[in-house]
């Protein structure tokens, strides 16, 4: 286990994995997307990562020590990926419009897309 990693959990029913990065106190916790949560210590520091539906892959994006967490992943027999910065913003902006267009239409075009572009990318393993 990497030395910036203090304890990995998972929870095979629950489709999940925790990786604990410090032994500091959880004060907040900030949520990347529906799959992916970063706890935090009252100093700002990364204390553990939540990563849900681990099974169908995770995306690495934004993750504190993500080499780390790369390897650990690997070692469980979990997917990991990335996506590059242009479709990252694709996909921000697609997610946000299909929550918030005021046009019902628009909405589901956009989810859709977000469906379909994040399907092809982890489709690239």
């Amino acid at each position: 286990m990497s030395n910036k990693i203090v304890n990995v959990e998972r929870d095979v029913v629950a489709d999940a994995v925790y990786i604990q990065l410090t032994t500091k106190h959880i004060v907040s916790t900030k949520e990347l997307d529906n799959n992916r949560l970063i706890d935090y210590s009252d100093s700002g520091k990364p204390v553990g990562i939540d990563l849900l539906e681990v099974s169908k892959g995770v995306k690495l994006n934004d993750l504190p020590e993500a080499e780390a967490v790369k390897n650990v992943l690997a070692s469980l027999g979990i997917r990991v990926y990335t996506v590059d910065k242009e479709t990252q913003s694709f996909l921000a902006y697609a997610a946000e419009r299909s929550q918030k267009d005021p046009d019902p239409e628009v909405r589901e075009v956009c989810a859709n897309l977000v469906e379909q572009l994040s399907e092809q990318v982890k489709g690239k393993l």
